[in-house]
């Protein structure tokens, strides 16, 4: 066998013909020296495991299965996910080891967040984050890492805290990367590393209220033995959780209905937690919510990116 290498990162790809080739090459861009990839095909019926075919790069592995199943496979000392439609800056890598290798006792490094479109344009960056240490109650309430690209951990960590659980779908890897931050200290890498891409209308209010019942399953379970400070904040965290539903319905299915359902989840953010009234970003969504509804539907598309923007713009602290 030849050497291990320094990284592996796993792309978890189902029917992802459209943005699998540029997930796969911002992996291959990288600059750090040593790393394998994994992408894993769990039977998609498009053609994505004909595009991964036709690259050619010694680094590149593709197998079936599900991205559970590969952690088996995986070999480096560092282990990193990327989603078949996000992108990571050339030197995502090579900052987030340095990161962990100066600071042996964290378990995990995370970078900044920036938001795309489908055709990967920059829509608007997520405020900075400089948290390190223990990010536990943070992560739980605040939803930190914005997406299951950004995180690196040391792949004996992930071993100890097994695999992502199943039934969490779809807050699987947040989940994870709760059950992490509860055993190890996380360091940030002050740098926008992570493009995570957003698509107008890939989401319905039933795959939105799937999300809410899976995110309070998780908040009563590590509520149950959470410290007594993070108990305190388990309303903050489910009116954190309806805030970003009604962001999906905004932006991913504009339209009356998902108009009313994103006001039915900003008066359900509010009811759970009264000070979000003082927050910026509850002020943006509601400024988002009158400019939704003066649109006409056919500019729906181009409504929604330009609401992003204004979004990003309202919501980062100044």
């Amino acid at each position: 066998m030849p050497s291990a290498p320094l990284v592996s990162v796993i792309i978890p790809a189902y029917d992802a013909e459209d943005t699998i080739l540029s997930a796969v090459q911002s992996v291959l861009d990288q600059t750090c020296p040593s790393f394998e990839l994994l992408v894993v095909d769990d039977g998609s019926n498009d053609s994505t495991r004909a595009r991964l075919d036709t690259l050619k790069d010694h680094r590149l592995h593709v197998v079936s299965g599900d991205h559970q199943g590969v952690m088996e496979r995986a070999r480096g000392e560092f282990v990193a996910f990327l989603d078949a439609d996000d992108l990571w800056t050339r030197d995502k890598l090579e900052r987030q080891v340095h990161a962990l290798q100066s600071r042996p006792e964290a378990g995990a490094a995370y970078s900044w967040t920036a938001f795309v479109d489908e055709r990967a344009r920059f829509l608007f960056a997520k405020a900075p984050q400089h948290a390190e240490g223990d990010l536990y109650g943070d992560l739980l309430v605040n939803f930190s890492l914005a997406s299951g690209s950004n995180a690196m951990a040391r792949r004996r960590c992930l071993e100890a805290v097994g695999g992502f659980d199943r039934d969490c779908q779809p807050v699987e890897d947040w989940e994870y990367w709760v059950r992490v931050a509860r055993r190890w200290p996380f360091v940030v890498v002050r740098e926008y590393q992570v493009l995570y891409r957003l698509r107008a209308g890939s989401a319905s209010p039933s795959q939105v209220d799937r999300y809410l019942e899976r995110i309070r399953m998780v908040v009563d379970r590590e509520l149950a033995s959470a410290p007594t400070e993070v108990k305190r904040r388990g309303q903050e965290c489910l009116a954190n959780a309806h805030q970003h539903a009604a962001s999906i319905h905004l932006w991913r299915a504009i339209g009356r209905h998902a108009r009313r359902h994103a006001a039915l989840c900003l008066a359900r953010s509010i009811r759970l937690y009264p000070r979000a009234l003082l927050e910026r970003r509850t002020w943006a969504h509601v400024v988002l919510l009158v400019v939704a509804h003066l649109v006409p539907r056919r500019r729906g598309a181009a409504t929604a990116r330009a609401l992003l923007r204004l979004y990003g713009r309202w919501a980062r602290p100044r």
